[in-house]
């Protein structure tokens, strides 16, 4: 059973799962992908147990974890089929790197920083300069990775996979 006491890789997943399905079930708030149980997590835990007619504890017991994952999983299913992720050719992009990858990494960041409150929003200007590469690695450090604040391969993924994203990136970058 999972709670507000928990911490860790278990509560990174679940917080990845009702993400998943509050981008596409407005009943269910937006939480962010961080290591731990947090009060809007609780939150929308309680939804999605109220939406799935499950005992809303608050709490994530086995049953409401097999619903969260059987409903996150079929949502990644849907999306994988419609969309594939582009990898742009010009990675990896760092300071003095320019371009449309570039504005989309840029307004990638902007939309994120609309749930990560700790991420500066950025000039979208096609021209990654210094305050691009220091919101890259905030978000490489939320995600667990090197923060060198170059978007490389596995950086470029993971924002991609961050579903409050996911379907503006594949709509941009197949322009």
């Amino acid at each position: 059973m999972y709670d507000i006491r928990n911490k860790g890789d278990a509560i990174v997943r679940l917080n990845e799962y009702l993400l998943d399905v509050a981008y596409v079930d407005a009943r269910i708030p937006k939480v962010s992908l961080e290591p731990f149980f947090s009060p809007r997590t609780t939150e929308a835990v309680l939804a999605f147990q109220k939406t799935e007619g499950l005992s809303p504890t608050g709490t994530v017991d086995f049953a409401t974890w097999q619903a969260l994952w059987s409903r996150a999983e079929r949502i990644r299913a849907e999306r994988e089929r419609e969309s594939s992720l582009f990898i742009p050719s010009e990675l990896p992009l760092a300071v003095g790197s320019v371009g449309h990858a570039v504005l989309v990494l840029q307004s990638t960041i902007g939309e994120l920083a609309e749930y990560y409150e700790e991420l500066p929003r950025v000039a979208t200007t096609g021209s990654y300069r210094s305050g691009t590469a220091y919101a890259v690695s905030l978000l490489q450090r939320k995600y667990g990775l090197p923060e060198t604040g170059v978007t490389d391969r596995m950086t470029w993924e993971r924002i991609h996979l961050d579903q409050a994203t996911r379907e503006r990136l594949s709509v941009e970058l197949n322009r």
